[in-house]
């Protein structure tokens, strides 16, 4: 029920942190609307590049690293037994 209940938050959050990242680079691509001064760099815009096979790694290691942390977490609390857990406190 934990990794369950973790793993919907995780994709949640992943979805959106997609939509929002994806979209902020789209914006960027077409419209250039963070600029840079011309004194400083040889461009005047930030330059982006999506590419959809690092979003996809991205993501995958995300979920990966999330899924051990999880498991481990569970694991450490599946060995919690309730009955000590109340009489210690």
């Amino acid at each position: 029920m934990f990794i369950n209940y973790s793993s919907n938050l995780l994709l949640r959050g992943l979805i959106a942190g997609n939509i929002l990242g994806i979209g902020l680079c789209v914006i960027q691509l077409y419209t250039g609307v963070i600029t840079l001064p011309k004194e400083s760099y040889y461009v005047d815009r930030v330059p982006v590049l999506i590419s959809p096979l690092h979003i996809v790694g991205l993501n995958v290691l995300t979920i990966a690293a999330s899924f051990i942390v999880l498991w481990i977490t569970s694991m450490i609390i599946r060995g919690i037994s309730p009955v000590k857990a109340i009489k210690l406190t």
